[in-house]
């Protein structure tokens, strides 16, 4: 439905044989529903609008004089007629039950400087996507000085020009930038910048008339769940590989994003789980007869068998247990038979730069320690990200897959942005 909401001035509804703003602008948009916030001036003037109204042809709507009435000692104080009509207007809005399909005129032309100015801040402040609508006069100048008002209405009707066919639309739409949007856009553009989905999806929660915000909201909401639960992305679930090569990616993705956002702990214990994943995986995928299953009262466990446990350096009494040690020393001999040696040492290379995290990992995750003292900030940090690196090679080279599904998160951002006006 289309409203126009609107004051009258001394203008309205006819002036020097053409339309007002207010008759021009039903002329020519053909609101279903007229809303007008009088002032007590202004009020006994309602019936002209009404008979002016009625001359527009074959035009159906309904005429509403808004029940609170702007006060004489108001009308001169911008303040004031701001706040009476920003109050008056979210009232409207609730009792009206305006919807995104709901399409809403604000008139910034009729009525005193103060009431003009106060519909035209609302334009630009309000979160709802209003019409702003001003008109011009048909001299495009001042129309000070006019004998209209001591014409009759049903004279004004007769000699009104603008009821004429061909005659000129004067109505101007306020086009400039609604500031509170373009302040969300500026705060979300930072937000999702730093890969905080829920928190943009939150802030545009509150802005239901966002451009594109639907779109936005949804896209938030299925990332931050993702994120959350550790659930796939639906483009990573069609790349059409293999769950467990699938689930490799996405965890480095979700690294890499963690590592813009500055989550250095994040980063430090799961880049060694996700090369652990990645090597056991190879085992179980390339050497099953390495990896036997067992049963215990927790459920089933795997450990190496006698022929995996010949190339571990463990001892006799644990020797074929799977841990980060004997996981490493497996795989690379397993990686060792079958590449040639020049893939052989860039394994190697990459594991071992995650191994060189292993103590601190250890005492991060198991001890609650901080990762570093101030005087050791950027050796560890320096740590963590040649590992980060590392494992981010390691998945390219075993999975021979594109580093663009490594940086998910970066493309899915660029998606996001160009969303934003």
């Amino acid at each position: 439905m289309k409203y126009l909401i609107t004051c009258m001035g001394n203008s309205d509804p006819i002036r020097e044989q053409h339309d007002s703003a207010i008759l021009h602008i039903c002329r020519h948009e053909r609101p279903e529903a007229i809303i007008v916030i009088h002032s007590e001036r202004s009020k006994s003037r309602h019936s002209l609008l009404e008979r002016a109204l009625e001359s527009i042809p074959d035009y159906h709507y309904t005429l509403e004089s808004w029940p609170a009435v702007i006060p004489n000692e108001t009308v001169p104080l911008f303040d004031k007629v701001y706040d009476f009509i920003n109050r008056e207007v979210q009232k409207i809005k609730k009792d009206k039950r305006f919807t995104t399909q709901d399409e809403i005129i604000l008139n910034i032309t009729s009525g005193t400087p103060q009431m003009i100015s106060a519909l035209a801040v609302i334009n630009r402040l309000e979160e709802y996507g209003f019409r702003a609508i001003q008109v011009t006069t048909p001299l495009e100048d001042s129309n000070i000085g006019s004998g209209s008002e001591k014409k009759s209405i049903e004279e004004l009707i007769a000699e009104n020009m603008d009821a004429t066919v061909g005659q000129k639309n004067r109505c101007h739409e306020d086009l400039g930038e609604n500031v509170r949007r373009l302040i969300l856009a500026n705060n979300l553009k930072k937000i999702i910048q730093n890969y905080d989905y829920k928190a943009a999806a939150l802030l545009l929660e509150d802005f239901p008339t966002f451009p594109n915000g639907d779109r936005l909201l949804r896209h938030l909401n299925q990332a931050y769940e993702s994120i959350q639960f550790q659930r796939l992305p639906e483009p990573l679930m069609k790349l059409g590989r293999k769950p467990h090569v699938q689930l490799a990616i996405f965890g480095v993705a979700l690294l890499n994003m963690k590592w813009q956002r500055g989550e250095l702990a994040e980063v430090l214990i799961r880049s060694k789980s996700i090369v652990e994943y990645v090597m056991l995986n190879h085992l179980r995928q390339s050497k099953s007869s390495y990896i036997v299953e067992y049963s215990t009262k927790n459920g089933v466990r795997e450990k190496f068998s006698d022929e995996a446990a010949l190339h571990t350096s463990n001892r006799d009494s644990d020797r074929r247990d799977i841990n980060w040690k004997s996981l490493q020393e497996v795989f690379l001999h397993v990686i060792e038979e079958d590449y040639d040696s020049k893939t052989f040492l860039a394994y190697k290379r990459w594991i071992d730069q995650v191994d060189k995290t292993n103590n601190m990992r250890n005492n991060v995750a198991h001890k609650l320690e901080a990762i570093t003292k101030d005087q050791d900030f950027e050796a560890n940090r320096t740590l963590i990200q040649k590992a980060l690196e590392a494992t981010n090679q390691l998945v390219l080279k075993h999975f021979n897959i594109d580093e663009i599904f490594l940086r998910y998160y970066e493309g899915f951002n660029q998606s996001l942005l160009k969303l934003l006006p």
